[in-house]
């Protein structure tokens, strides 16, 4: 028998969406909701932006979700003029990591996009 904290690990990771009042944006773009590096990237994103409170925002970026998902993912590719990998992590709209980043890379990158003062679109 499975307990509740066992059930909590296994349960599956949810797309997430930003309400757009953080000063940054983080953004992932995965395949599709569930798979390893998906999971791996936003374990890894959370384990950091917890750090960041209120100032950082998650959103899931599904290449194959619903068709606002993929025209963000292709305006994404547009604008890095090249066809993104999975997992990328964008910052305030700019690519940032195409492959899950260290912690302390990640704190850094946005730690930067925090002092810069951009807000995210």
């Amino acid at each position: 028998m499975i307990n509740e904290s066992e059930k909590e690990r296994m349960a599956p990771v949810i797309p997430r969406t930003a309400a757009g009042s953080a000063p940054v944006l983080l953004e992932i773009i995965c395949e599709r909701v569930h798979c390893v590096m998906y999971d791996y990237a936003i374990q890894t994103v959370d384990m950091v932006v917890e750090e960041f409170g209120s100032e950082v925002e998650v959103q899931t970026i599904v290449r194959r979700g619903d068709l606002k998902n993929s025209m963000r993912f292709l305006a994404a590719c547009k604008r890095a003029k090249k066809m993104l990998p999975v997992p990328t992590i964008l910052i305030n709209n700019e690519v940032v990591f195409t492959n899950v980043p260290r912690p302390e890379e990640l704190k850094h990158a946005l730690e930067t996009a925090l002092a810069s003062g951009r807000k995210s679109i």
